[in-house]
């Protein structure tokens, strides 16, 4: 019965290989038919163009989809510089930077100009205010000066002034006519009180310097996020391609046996209805390898996601081979000293523990404020005035200009000064006192939530070692179970030569070693990644994969 079935199915397959030769011998000739340049003497050229052509085809796919081995040291060194991820941590980053310079600000030195004129008409209502004669009083003054003020860190401001003014009247009564007058002066002030001190007035630096190592603990934070994702997509392929391997090792056991069968049921050993269970598995496994292909190339498109590969990139079509094998990373170590490590190192805290320094500033400036306001005032200045004007004793007119008045200033001849003190304070002071008391619950609130990171982080380590333990314990059971499950398959096989088993069993016990297989290749992977969350949980994943920072709070990974 089975040799007629062969037989049969070898005569069909014949007639249908004649059928198909005979349809390609028609659309040739037709082909040919339309084509004349493909006919002889044609033929050579034609082939010879053809052959050149696929060649450049099948070479340019050839190259492009070389495969592109990969390490894992590789790989987060591309997401370091290519992440899309890292790339917007940096803009904060840089932010942060320009952010500090530009607090320095309040301290530039300021410079400002100015010029005017005033025309003053009014009429006379006296002989002595225009002059006899003059009906209408008429003054105008032209004024151009130039200044300089600057403000210090510890709350001195300092200005600086200069002033050169031409006057012209038509009262008769001037002594200059024109009128040229000269004036500098240096005045400052300073809180004595209310706003006194480095700290209170340096306050925007201050806080500008804390946001820039806030914004380099969060770049370290989020750059170890990122590369933690990459090295999980990493190691999600090594799983995958391995996992594939274990499924073609199934076919080929499938397959085995599948053949087995078929030569026993030949000889008459086995029922052809064996055949049917033999086959199926083969149909079944060759089903999971197309899905564990798949599950690869989709791996594949993740790990190079998470690197910043992008479209127009070489790499996007290139299939990743990765070079690392997961490593046996031993759960021996001592959970107090993790923790203590974990809150000197973990960026979480880090960060919260500089948000507590900014308001611990807050704090001490809104304490100030609430002081009364006492400042301390003073100015110097020198005056000039030059002009024209009659000399009746000598009966002459003199002509003198700003050089002249200007002179008189800097030969200091008219010399005035001033101090003083201004005090105020508001009677009930509500703003200053209730603003202290906000600025006070903040700082309140960042102790207490520094409290928890730290026990938020301890449980971290634990479970993350915790996590480390299990899978080194499983890796031990799971070789064990392969090794197991290799020796059942084995006797299995003996008892179904002998006619002592089903097809059934046999196949049963190849699914149990297949997935005995797989178990052990997940294990070795959640070791693998237990071990670098571990690391995350410490605070030194950056350090153990030889990415070190430039400097505390500074963010740059440097490999």
């Amino acid at each position: 019965m089975p040799q007629r079935s062969e037989t049969t199915v070898q005569s069909t397959r014949d007639m249908t290989t004649k059928a198909l030769r005979h349809q390609g011998e028609k659309v040739r000739s037709a082909f040919f038919r339309r084509v004349p340049f493909l006919r002889p003497p044609f033929v050579s050229l034609g082939v010879l163009v053809s052959w050149w052509f696929a060649s450049l085809l099948f070479g340019a796919v050839a190259a492009q989809e070389a495969p592109l081995s990969l390490s894992l040291q590789e790989a987060l060194s591309i997401a370091a510089k290519n992440s899309y991820d890292v790339k917007m941590e940096k803009i904060g980053l840089e932010s942060a930077e320009y952010g500090l310079k530009a607090s320095y600000g309040i301290y530039d030195l300021n410079l400002s100009a100015n010029w005017s004129i005033n025309l003053q008409r009014d009429p006379a209502t006296s002989i002595l205010q225009a002059g006899v004669g003059n009906s209408v009083f008429m003054q105008r003054s032209d004024t151009y000066g130039l200044g300089l003020s600057q403000f210090t860190p510890w709350g001195q401001q300092f200005s600086l002034t200069a002033n050169e003014t031409r006057s012209r009247t038509n009262s008769s009564y001037y002594l200059f006519n024109p009128t040229y007058s000269s004036y500098a002066s240096l005045s400052t002030s300073l809180p004595l009180l209310k706003g006194f001190g480095i700290k209170n007035n340096h306050l925007p630096v201050l806080k500008a310097k804390l946001d820039k190592e806030l914004a380099g603990f969060q770049y370290a934070r989020d750059l170890r996020d990122t590369l933690l994702s990459v090295e999980q997509a990493y190691w999600d392929l090594v799983y995958a391609r391995e996992n594939l391997d274990v499924s073609r090792s199934g076919l080929e056991l499938a397959r085995q046996f599948q053949s087995e069968t078929a030569a026993k049921i030949k000889a008459g050993v086995l029922a052809p209805v064996e055949q049917i269970t033999a086959d199926a598995q083969v149909a079944q496994n060759e089903q999971n390898i197309v899905v564990a292909e798949s599950d690869v190339r989709n791996r594949e498109d993740l790990l190079k996601l998470a690197m910043g590969y992008s479209q127009e990139s070489k790499e996007w079509n290139q299939r990743v081979v990765p070079s690392d094998d997961p490593k046996r990373n031993p759960g021996d170590y001592d959970e107090a000293s993790l923790i203590k490590q974990a809150e000197q190192q973990r960026p979480e805290i880090a960060v919260i523990a500089k948000t507590l320094e900014k308001n611990k500033l807050d704090t001490a400036f809104a304490k100030n404020q609430r002081l009364p306001s006492l400042t301390l005032q003073g100015g110097l200045s020198y005056a000039g005035t030059a002009g024209d004007y009659y000399d009746p004793f000598l009966n002459i007119y003199v002509s003198k200009g700003f050089s002249d008045a200007w002179s008189q200033v800097s030969g200091m001849d008219y010399k005035s000064w001033n101090v003083g003190l201004v005090f105020s304070y508001p009677i009930q002071n509500r703003a200053a006192r209730f603003n202290y008391q906000n600025v006070r619950l903040a700082q309140n609130s960042t102790e207490i939530q520094l409290e928890k990171e730290k026990l938020v982080v301890a449980n971290d380590v634990r479970l993350a070692l915790r996590n480390l333990q299990t899978t080194e314990k499983r890796i031990a059971a799971a070789e064990l179970n392969v090794k197991l499950q290799q020796e059942k398959l084995d006797a299995e096989k003996k008892k179904f030569e002998n006619g002592l088993s089903t097809a059934f069993n046999v196949l049963s016990y190849q699914d149990s070693l297949i997935s005995a297989k797989s178990a052990l290749l997940k294990a070795r992977i959640d070791n693998q990644e237990a071990s670098a969350s571990l690391d995350r949980a410490v605070g030194t994943y950056l350090a153990s994969k030889g990415l070190e920072m430039a400097g505390t709070g500074s963010g740059e990974a440097k490999p």
